[in-house]
């Protein structure tokens, strides 16, 4: 666990209002999922509602299917002017390591121009990595779009939920595997999916906001 949520922290302790952005591609949208109510931006707002009575949270799902990391930062200055959250949940990553014609370089470089744009807007960043799947085709590759934003959090020390690790491990050491998860092509996220990242990515938040040098 890396980084703080100095402002998203200060408003859940209080039980003040709190906005949320989560913004990314089809894992944020819920492409997979039964209905926008199953997918993991809807399940957080229950969630975190749960884990912090009295506090209204409101998380505004901006997924778009299929982008990589340039196009949603455009639309990512779009809904800070238009939205100022105080917490913006970037999912990113995917799509840009399927996408041969991405660089590393400038992948990097799009994830940092975006950080320096929330933190501009006093909102607090919290990065979710690509979902891990046996269906990539370079998956040496797709491991270093995992690493580079692991080097960015810990660069520009903001915080970082891993999808990919967490996932990893259930393919790796579960005996059901991380196919449960997952729908047919093996790649996006059913509802039993959504809800397993949406209760992680709660508890984390939780565990941010109870930290106690917050």
């Amino acid at each position: 666990m890396r980084g703080v949520l100095k402002r998203t922290a200060a408003r859940l302790r209080a039980r003040m209002p709190i906005h949320i952005l989560a913004i990314g591609s089809s894992s944020t949208q819920g492409v997979g999922a039964s209905s926008p109510a199953a997918a993991y931006p809807a399940l957080l707002q229950v969630a975190l509602a749960k884990r912090f009575p009295g506090a209204e949270v409101e998380v505004i799902n901006a997924g778009k299917s299929g982008e990589t990391a340039d196009h949603t930062l455009k639309r990512l200055k779009i809904e800070l002017d238009r939205l100022k959250p105080d917490l913006v949940l970037w999912q990113v990553g995917t799509n840009d390591a399927l996408n041969t014609a991405v660089s590393e370089p400038k992948f990097e470089s799009v994830v940092e121009s975006g950080i320096l744009s929330i933190e501009n807007h006093k909102s607090d960043v919290l990065l979710v990595d690509p979902q891990f799947s046996r269906s990539i085709k370079d998956p040496a590759r797709y491991e270093r779009f995992v690493q580079t934003l692991e080097r960015i959090a810990n660069k520009e020390h903001v915080c970082l939920f891993s999808r990919y690790h967490l996932m990893k491990a259930l393919a790796t050491e579960s005996d059901a595997g991380v196919e449960p998860l997952l729908t047919a092509d093996g790649l996006h996220m059913n509802d039993a999916g959504y809800a397993c990242i949406a209760e992680r990515l709660a508890r984390q938040i939780q565990d941010l906001v109870d930290r106690p040098e917050l």
